[in-house]
């Protein structure tokens, strides 16, 4: 606190006679007494806002860049600080039209920067009655034109309420129900950092399980509203759309255990992108992992059949992925969660799993394969028609985290150190580089992974064995 009274103080310094003044969030969350990692500070100015933001940028060497040069939103980044201060003009004639054209009233919060940060009810422009809405824990909106003037906020009231802790207001729910289609003229990036906040939630569940009551999630993730229309099958209790958000929950309810295994913790908390983490992007593939069941449905003598879901659903995953400008990296795991989440439920259906085939799953699903094995452990429990075995749930758990503590403590059974290369191969065979040079590894491999062999001399050995068989098949043919 004692820092950003400093730069506050620095701020009225150069404002000089400009009203400036800190709005919004940062006001709500001390007054609510929540210190996040990052403190956004949001400043408006009645002035020349790049001037002012630009000298205060210099007299403390930090960074200064631009937002949005057309409504002149300028950002100043603070080094070895949690400090980050955003800068506009003000809105209207003064703070309180300002305030009114913001998104919900507990935002709607404003005090005039002077040398020292007062919090005390006197000192809070409060036009909207944004501290009762605060007492009393509720999200409401300020009117219905301020929702349509920037649709973000439509999403933006689940994240807070998700962030928060606090329920959204009646009205302003039909409000969001009402307008949700305008989502679709919002840019990916912004609504992609409204679903991570939501996220972060311990139990993100509740909130998408809102967003799909809303049916705000038929315009984030198109496709989605089809998963209501096929019928579920005997082995499910839910439709698709609940299905997969039961999915979600039970990958959440599935946290005390995955937190008690220390590198387990520390990889699913990995961070993929700054602020998001794997866990986050798991989350994601729990909703999406059934997204090709709609084109694959079909009936085939009296079953129904979803045969190739998990390949449509891929390709499906990543034209949302595109659309809400995910990094490759998400994009690619993402892909893997969909496309291999049955793979798991292969292994563990075999009466009894062959090192190869765990090799072969490891091998194919690489860095992702953990997460997908916990996408398979909640994608179980969230399966109980009728016709699911309780049995074999219980089975399916006690496979999958053997799967996990094994992949941890006998790495050298998943990833078996590689005992000869691609010019190894080559040179004992005498053979260009090609296909089948990958072929003879990937074979080298899979009998490591099984034991047959162990040493580099036998590896070498094997290299001619596999290319005879090879060879023969050929002739055959």
């Amino acid at each position: 606190m004692e820092k950003l009274n400093n730069y506050l103080q620095l701020l009225s310094k150069l404002a000089r006679c400009n009203d400036i003044y800190l709005v919004g969030g940062l006001i709500r969350d001390l007054l609510l007494k929540i210190r996040g990692e990052v403190l956004d500070c949001d400043v408006v100015i009645k002035g020349n806002v790049r001037q002012i933001s630009k000298e205060f940028s210099n007299r403390l060497s930090a960074t200064w860049f631009v937002l949005d040069e057309v409504n002149q939103i300028y950002r100043v980044v603070i080094k070895d600080s949690n400090l980050r201060f955003d800068f506009a003009p003000l809105r209207g004639n003064d703070i309180h039209e300002d305030l009114k054209s913001r998104d919900y009233t507990i935002n709607a919060l404003a005090v005039k920067i002077k040398d020292k940060l007062t919090l005390e009810e006197k000192d809070i422009i409060d036009p909207l009655g944004g501290l009762e809405d605060l007492n009393r824990r509720i999200i409401k909106a300020i009117c219905e034109e301020n929702l349509i003037a920037d649709p973000v906020r439509i999403l933006r009231g689940v994240s807070l309420s998700s962030e928060l802790n606090f329920d959204i207001e009646e009205h302003t729910l039909g409000l969001l129900s009402r307008h949700a289609g305008l989502l679709v003229e919002v840019p990916g990036e912004r609504i992609s950092e409204e679903l991570f906040k939501i996220l972060k939630h311990p139990h993100s569940g509740k909130y998408f399980g809102l967003l799909n009551k809303l049916k705000i999630l038929d315009v984030i993730f198109p496709s989605w509203e089809n998963l209501r229309t096929p019928p579920p099958g005997p082995y499910h209790h839910l439709p698709i759309d609940e299905h997969s958000l039961e999915t979600l929950r039970c990958l959440e309810k599935a946290w005390p255990e995955i937190k008690e295994h220390e590198e387990l913790l520390a990889y699913i908390e990995e961070n993929v992108r700054e602020g998001r983490r794997r866990y986050d992007v798991l989350k994601l593939g729990c909703l999406l992992h059934d997204i090709g069941k709609p084109p694959a449905y079909h009936v085939e003598d009296g079953k129904l059949k979803f045969t190739g879901h998990e390949k449509i659903g891929a390709e499906i995953t990543k034209r949302i992925c595109q659309r809400l400008k995910f990094s490759n990296r998400e994009t690619d795991m993402l892909y893997k969660y969909v496309y291999y989440h049955l793979r798991p439920g292969f292994l563990v259906d075999c009466i009894q799993i062959s090192r190869r085939a765990v090799f072969r799953y490891f091998r194919d699903t690489a860095e992702e394969a953990v997460a997908i094995l916990l996408l398979s452990l909640a994608d179980k429990e969230a399966t109980r028609g009728e016709l699911a075995d309780e049995q074999d749930i219980v089975r399916h758990r006690m496979v999958i985290w053997e799967l996990i503590r094994n992949y941890f403590s006998k790495k050298e059974e998943v990833k078996p150190p590689r005992l000869v290369t691609g010019w190894d191969v080559m040179k004992v065979l005498n053979i260009p580089p090609g296909p089948v040079v990958g072929r003879i590894l990937r074979e080298v491999e899979e009998a490591q992974a099984e034991g047959k062999i162990t040493t580099r001399e036998e590896a070498l050995n094997y290299i001619k064995i596999i290319y005879n068989q090879i060879r023969n098949a050929d002739v055959e043919k």
